[in-house]
């Protein structure tokens, strides 16, 4: 969408240049953009969607969901993640899947947390299974290892 422009001159007699038009122009530019972004994502292309994770480790594990959720825009995928481990006796790598797409990137995606930062998120190319590892040792840890463990987590990935 084009931004009306307006000339530049002394407009509000201060001596300053542009001082009226500045503010005009940047409330007209932020105007724009909040009519652009105000239709929610919808009006970039995507719709907010909750994703259900599962253990793809082949442990058997019921992970505990406390919002998970994803917008797709283009071929761009945005997600979030809030899941507990539950308590286990597993040594299958811990794997979280359900994600609704696969990563068709050729290179890991990371995700990025604030919440739990001895674990880091990766999802390998052509999975749609997040691996949770130990960045200290750059290991994958096991589900038993992560017991009670709220695993907190988004970011981005491309799909087909």
């Amino acid at each position: 969408m084009p931004i009306t422009r307006t000339p530049i001159f002394n407009d509000d007699g201060s001596g300053t240049l542009g001082t009226v038009f500045e503010n005009a122009w940047k409330q007209q530019l932020y105007d724009q953009i909040d009519a652009f972004v105000g239709g929610g994502l919808s009006a970039v292309g995507g719709t907010v969607t909750a994703w259900i994770p599962v253990d793809a480790s082949g442990g058997g594990l019921a992970l505990l969901n406390y919002g998970c959720a994803y917008v797709r825009i283009g071929k761009m995928v945005f997600i979030v993640a809030n899941v507990s481990v539950p308590a286990n006796a597993s040594a299958a790598l811990a794997l979280i899947g359900g994600l609704p797409f696969a990563n068709i990137a050729s290179y890991t995606s990371g995700f990025y947390t604030t919440h739990g930062i001895t674990r880091t998120y990766h999802l390998p190319y052509s999975s749609s299974a997040v691996q949770v590892m130990n960045p200290t040792t750059g290991a994958q840890y096991s589900n038993q290892q992560l017991v009670g463990a709220s695993l907190v987590f988004a970011g981005f990935y491309f799909t087909a």
